[in-house]
């Protein structure tokens, strides 16, 4: 009876590591209920085996042990991977008055879920904080490659409405900030990629930077505004081909869709350097001029006509106005040449 017993115990020993290691924490967990009542039986199993009881109770001790041991090691390693899914992959960073938007998740930069979550809320951050200008730049070769279609299977029609609705939110959002807003692109730029880097003021564009718009392969259209957008920039014919002909099109071949086009390993430095000289400028201005073209872009030289004192006159009253007229005032009265250019000497613009 006692070879049996112990027999018993070594099979458990045996097989118990075995099916946790394939079962998991659920697994680990149901046999760790099972040991612990046979620990309490042990002692009373086969009465009067004093020598058999103590061997079930020291063995079956040591696998509650081990069990612990594996229950340990697994909620550490879900731990790990619950953190590890939850990795942002649009980082916002503020430096001095300049923000950075970068989008961490090299070599694609794919527009998933998470994306447009992510990019939403670095995109409020950025609209509440004291930034006087913002970047957006992306980690890796690429500036996004477009969608995750991986993502759309299975999904529903409305699902997929209301994924859009939001990815187009969130870059209207970036339109309506009303500070400058400059991008940084290179590599593919792709989709929603490319509708991203056209909801800024300023491109900043690598010479090795392909536009493509590629969803007519899959039977849709830029769902996201990038029609008319470049169509605004570089005219409707080469929107046209670019839309509905699926073309990747180098942006050297449309250099008007560009603020700067640069060698890739001037980008970096050419983007900062742009978007640190509107971070010291004079922000309320730069507010302004976005308004007025927002009125021509949707109703011509008639609708910003209409709106221009309105958006600007106010100017007039703001603390760097009277700074640079001070300045102007000052250098003619002393017989000087006024000051050119986009910076004046002694004027430190603040933004109100």
């Amino acid at each position: 009876m006692v070879q049996v017993a112990k027999n018993t115990v070594d099979c458990w020993a045996i097989s118990m590591p075995r099916a946790v290691g394939r079962s998991g924490c659920a697994g680990s967990a149901v046999s760790f209920l099972i040991l612990q009542w046979l620990l309490r039986e042990a002692t009373s199993i086969i009465p009067g085996q004093k020598t058999l009881s103590l061997f079930l109770h020291a063995s079956t001790r040591r696998l509650l042990r081990w069990i612990q041991a594996k229950l340990a090691v697994r909620d550490s390693l879900d731990h790990i991977a619950s953190k590890e899914c939850t990795v942002s992959v649009v980082r916002f960073d503020i430096v001095d008055s300049l923000g950075h938007i970068t989008l961490t998740s090299p070599p694609n930069n794919f527009v998933s879920a998470r994306f447009n979550t992510d990019l939403a809320a670095a995109v409020h951050d950025a609209s509440d904080s004291n930034i006087r200008a913002l970047l957006v730049r992306a980690e890796g070769p690429n500036f996004s490659v477009g969608p995750a279609v991986d993502e759309w299977a299975g999904k529903s029609y409305s699902w997929f409405r209301t994924f859009i609705a939001e990815i187009t939110n969130t870059y209207r959002a970036i339109e309506a900030l009303e500070i400058p807003v400059v991008t940084a692109i290179r590599g593919q730029t792709v989709g929603g990629g490319l509708e991203l880097a056209l909801s800024a003021d300023f491109i900043v564009a690598a010479d090795n930077t392909v536009m493509w718009c590629a969803e007519v392969t899959g039977g849709q259209l830029p769902l996201a505004g990038g029609y008319q957008r470049l169509a605004s920039l570089i005219g409707p014919s080469a929107a046209r081909r670019m839309v509905m002909l699926g073309e990747p099109t180098p942006v050297i071949t449309i250099p008007t869709v560009a603020d700067y086009i640069v060698p890739d390993d001037q980008l970096d430095d050419t983007a900062l350097r742009l978007a640190t000289r509107l971070s010291r400028g004079p922000t309320r201005s730069y507010a302004a001029a976005k308004s007025v073209l927002k009125a021509w872009s949707a109703g011509g030289i008639s609708a910003a006509d209409k709106l221009m004192l309105d958006l600007t006159i106010g100017l007039f009253h703001t603390e760097d106005s009277r700074k640079s007229l001070d300045a102007l005032l000052g250098a003619l009265a002393r017989g000087e040449q006024p000051a050119t250019g986009h910076v004046s000497p002694g004027i430190t613009f603040t933004g109100r």
